[in-house]
């Protein structure tokens, strides 16, 4: 798939509620609410995910049902 779709990636400028974005981070990417933090809290713009188009997309829908607006931009 990555192949002929390419690579893309998720990221943030800014995170509007860490405690809604980790909550996602922990259930749709398997990270405990620690991880899912230091990874909200780096800094400059923060990539979540790396991946096919079709999985960016759909967690790109999950963090904007809790009103966050992440950056999905092809990479490969």
């Amino acid at each position: 798939m990555l192949s002929v779709t390419g690579l893309w990636e998720l990221s943030f400028k800014e995170v509007r509620s860490l405690p809604l974005a980790a909550r996602i981070i922990k259930e749709h990417l398997a990270l405990e609410s620690k991880e899912a933090l230091a990874l909200l809290r780096g800094a400059g713009a923060v990539v979540i995910y790396k991946g096919t188009s079709v999985e960016a997309l759909w967690l790109a829908e999950q963090f904007e049902k809790v009103l966050e607006s992440p950056q999905i931009s092809r990479i490969g």
